[in-house]
Formats: C-alpha cells, structure tokens, sequence
C-alpha cells in the first residue's frame, strides 16, 4: 500500500500571499509570505494568544507562522516585522487572516 498521508510528519513551510493595506493608498499590496504550519490545538493556542491583546509581543506571535517573505523593503526579523505592524495598523489582522485562509481553505474542488 502506497502512503498518501504522512500524517505524524509537519507538511514543509510554503509560500502564500497577504494584502497588506498601505497608507494613504487607494489599494492594499500584496506580498508572499512562507508560511509555517501549526496543527489545529497549536492553532488554536496561538489564536488564543494572538487575539488577547494587551502586552503581548504580536511580532514575536505573527514569526510563529512566517518564515520569511518578498515584497517588504527589509528582510523578513523580529524588527522588520514590529516596524510593518506600527507603520500598517491593519497589517496584523490582514497577516492573520491570510494566514487563517492558507491554513484552512479547502482547495479540492467540486
């Protein structure tokens, strides 16, 4: 029988896009970002930590699930990315959603 499913393995980073919105733009950009997998409990506990707010370190969260991109005029850090989330207030929950869709959007058709 031929494995199909490797599931106790962590499928590979891969690469995906986010809209971010640029201010005082009409229209937001779109940059690709490599994404990390988290499984559905580690998911959830990051969702958890994510969306609580108050002191807690949203670039070291959102370094969680990217591994690097292109488009962004620095390379993919911890300071590049506390510098994106200051400079596009909405760029947070845009990475988040973009991120929520690469991991749970089913992409087998009908």
């Amino acid at each position: 029988m031929t494995v199909k499913l490797k599931l106790l393995e962590a499928p590979p980073d891969w690469w995906g896009t986010a809209k971010i919105t640029v201010p005082g733009q009409p229209e937001p950009v779109e940059i690709e970002v490599k994404w990390r997998y988290k499984d559905k409990p580690a998911f959830n506990t990051w969702f958890a930590a994510i969306t609580e707010g108050g002191d807690t370190d949203e670039a070291a969260l959102m370094l969680e699930v990217i591994a690097d991109w292109k488009g962004p005029d620095m390379p993919c850090s911890h300071d590049a990315m506390q510098r994106l989330l200051d400079w596009s207030v909405p760029s947070g929950a845009e990475l988040f959603r973009a991120y929520r869709r690469a991991l749970s959007e089913s992409r087998v058709k009908n």
